[in-house]
């Protein structure tokens, strides 16, 4: 079962390239519906990239209904700790994990048959992948059924982008759906600090 995929990615950012990493996650849940988001884009360097205001480093973490968890590191200088590669996926299940690098058609997996990992070159397809999905859109136009999973996937990534910044900017865990999220007041709370005694909370040593 999965649990966990993790992505870094360098030179990129959450709105241009990590909505297609993120809808790739989306699409290894099974388009699961997101329960909530959280994230922290820092800006320092003041970085834009194709029209867009972006971050200088984010983190950004959403976790599906049944807990299946996504962490994505994105900016400027994100260091990658495999070497050699500027974008990597790591996909975390019961059974081992599934390594793979952008725009590389090879991958490593560990598991029991391979408790010290095994990279794997799959063979080529006789069609390229945009033609394997062209082909499929012309069989929908000539009446096969419709699918809309992809598309509905990509409205999910888009989702998960727009809430990973709203979360940063507001200091606040966005829940889903996001249609129907109001960010709260920032409340007068700075984890970390000693707690005073007085002005309200709740203690964490006595939760029901």
């Amino acid at each position: 079962d999965l649990k966990l995929v993790e992505i870094q990615n360098t030179r990129w950012d959450i709105i241009n390239a990590g909505i297609h990493w993120l809808n790739f996650f989306v699409r290894l849940t099974n388009n699961e519906p997101i329960d909530h988001v959280m994230a922290l884009a820092e800006a320092s360097t003041r970085t834009y990239r194709d029209g867009m205001q972006v971050e200088t480093t984010a983190v950004t973490y959403a976790q599906t209904q049944s807990g299946i968890r996504v962490v994505m590191n994105t900016g400027d200088d994100v260091q990658i700790n495999e070497p050699g590669k500027n974008t990597l996926f790591r996909i975390v299940g019961t059974q081992g994990l599934i390594e793979f690098w952008g725009w590389e058609n090879e991958y490593r997996i560990v598991n029991a048959a391979f408790p010290s990992g095994q990279t794997i070159i799959p063979a080529e397809a006789p069609t390229s992948r945009h033609q394997r999905h062209l082909e499929r859109l012309a069989a929908m136009i000539d009446g096969a059924p419709l699918d809309y999973t992809i598309p509905e996937s990509s409205l999910m990534a888009l989702e998960i982008c727009e809430a990973a910044y709203l979360s940063s900017r507001h200091r606040c865990k966005v829940s889903f759906p996001f249609n129907q999220f109001t960010p709260p007041p920032e409340p007068l709370w700075n984890p970390g600090e000693p707690y005073a005694g007085s002005g309200g909370g709740r203690n964490g040593r006595k939760l029901e």
